[in-house]
Order: C-alpha cells, then structure tokens, then sequence
C-alpha cells in the first residue's frame, strides 16, 4: 500500500500542518476533516479500481456505482460521490 494511506503519513505531525493550512486557505469550500479520515476515504474509493482491476468485481456497473453513487430512494447523488452535473 502507498504510504500516503498509512499511519506513517497520516499521523505525521509536518503533514498535519500541511493539512490544517490547506483547510484553513480552502475553507469556503472544503469541509473540515482530519488528515486520516480523508486518506482512509481516497484509499477505499480507489480500492475498489484496484479490486475491478483484479478481478474482484463482478460487473463495471458496481464500477460505475462507485463514481456515481445514488440515494435509491430519491434518485439523487449521494454525499461522498464524484459531484455531478445538474
């Protein structure tokens, strides 16, 4: 694994500051969130290429899913998804 989604990177006190000026010159439009939480997010959201690559996914749909996932209900894009256009 990148060491970016280790703890070795995300518990790193010199990228902790990183991170906490990057929030605060970006703070009108990115959310507050620790370090780890958004590396543990980008390695999840890009294991699943990483597993459709493998051979682990049964279709490219569950693929598409994953870049634009959708509330069942209501149809509308989920929180967390790659923003679409409206």
């Amino acid at each position: 694994m990148p060491v970016v989604f280790t703890p070795e990177f995300f518990d790193d006190g010199n990228k902790k500051k990183q991170w906490a000026a990057f929030l605060i010159k970006n703070r009108s439009y990115v959310p507050e969130m620790s370090l780890e939480s958004v590396c543990k997010e980008i390695a999840a959201f890009l294991m699943r290429f990483v597993d459709s690559l493998n051979g682990n996914v049964a279709s490219p749909t569950k693929v598409n899913k994953a870049l634009n996932p959708t509330d069942r209900q209501s149809g509308s894009p989920v929180s967390g998804g790659v923003p679409t256009s409206s």
